[in-house]
């Protein structure tokens, strides 16, 4: 039941055409177009980091070994030769991008990375044969970005992991409650789905949604309305586990991506979710607010990220339609029939 999947994402400015160059006299035209440019470029530069960040977040399955890996230092399997050619294949030039940075925590614009990259490899067949051992990728990379790059001319502009956290701050996570925005959870809940194609990895989705939350705003303010949405992420944070990621999805509607999880868990933690509400989302007032939650499993209710969402969401509307305050699986919608599995106070216990 997604009212505005358009909430919660985030909106980039598009970047025009280069401004033509202005006339001779029109200084000030020349002045706001340069200005332009080199604000256009400083778009560029942050998209650039933006994304470079979320891939980084979005695929942990392209760590350091895979590097490594890639370098020549481990053995790739079958798996991994195909999950390369995927990768190169969807990132193209920023593939090296992605190598540099799982290697050092440092932004580099596409095609310098990959001139960086095959000077990084000749530099540590070089230390090969000066060693007469394999010195491996990191320790060339470090050697060669911290003492030859010195020699090489112009240093290149890099932008360390500090930076770019700062940067994933803003570009990455709702500005109300902290949790990662609607885009983002959608690319990480697409590196679920990969992972599940490459390993069989399973995992669950749950989507959650303040009940009467409209109702709240009218009669207490937008004010208390947004204080809900901060406590429930407080309450989200607190349930769910480290390896978990929750994510405001748009408006009052939250989702949780679960790894490494079937039905059973699934249910035991949105219960978790649902139960913790019930008794402290509540405001001052003691005004009682409750959550109702759709959970998803794959790849029993589906394995493409748009299957699941679908899947999750209509649990999501059935929940609603059964009274709120509940948690339904997306294969049993109605809480009252025998085979049902949904969870709330108007079940005894259910799997959770």
């Amino acid at each position: 039941m997604v009212k505005n999947a358009s909430e919660g994402k985030r909106h980039t400015r598009k970047i025009g055409p280069r401004a033509r160059r202005a006339p001779t006299g029109a200084g000030d035209a020349a002045d706001r177009d340069a200005k332009k440019t080199s604000s256009g470029r400083d778009e560029n530069q942050r998209q650039n980091i933006e994304e470079a960040m979320l891939h980084y977040l979005a695929d942990r399955a392209f760590n350091i070994d895979f590097v490594r890996a890639i370098a020549g230092d481990m053995p790739l399997s079958g798996r991994d030769h195909e999950f390369l050619r995927e990768r190169m294949s969807q990132r193209k030039a920023s593939f090296y991008t992605d190598l540099l940075f799982a290697l050092t925590q440092c932004y580099f614009p596409p095609q310098l990375a990959r001139r960086f990259w095959q000077e990084i490899l000749q530099h540590k067949r070089e230390l090969r044969k000066q060693l007469n051992r394999n010195p491996g990728v990191v320790v060339a990379a470090i050697d060669y970005l911290s003492n030859v790059r010195q020699a090489v001319g112009r240093p290149a502009a890099i932008i360390t992991a500090d930076r770019i956290m700062m940067v994933a701050e803003v570009a990455l996570k709702d500005g109300l409650t902290g949790l990662f925005d609607h885009t983002t959870f959608t690319n990480l809940l697409k590196r679920e789905t990969r992972r599940h194609r490459r390993y069989g990895d399973l995992f669950a989705l749950l989507m959650i949604d303040i009940d009467d939350f409209k109702r709240i705003n009218d009669k207490h303010g937008h004010a208390a309305g947004d204080e809900v949405l901060v406590r429930f992420a407080r309450i989200l944070q607190e349930c769910v586990r480290d390896t978990d990621t929750a994510a405001r999805y748009g408006g009052e509607e939250f989702s949780v991506l679960v790894p490494h999880a079937g039905r059973r868990e699934a249910l035991r933690l949105a219960e978790r979710i649902r139960s913790t509400a019930a008794e402290r989302l509540g405001g001052d007032a003691g005004e009682r607010v409750t959550v109702s939650i759709g959970a998803a499993c794959c790849p029993d209710n589906g394995t493409g990220a748009k299957r699941l969402l679908l899947e999750a969401d209509e649990a999501l509307y059935a929940s609603k339609s059964a009274g709120k305050n509940l948690v339904i699986l997306a294969d049993s919608r109605d809480p009252a029939g025998k085979n049902a599995t949904g969870t709330g106070p108007s079940q005894a216990g259910g799997e959770s």
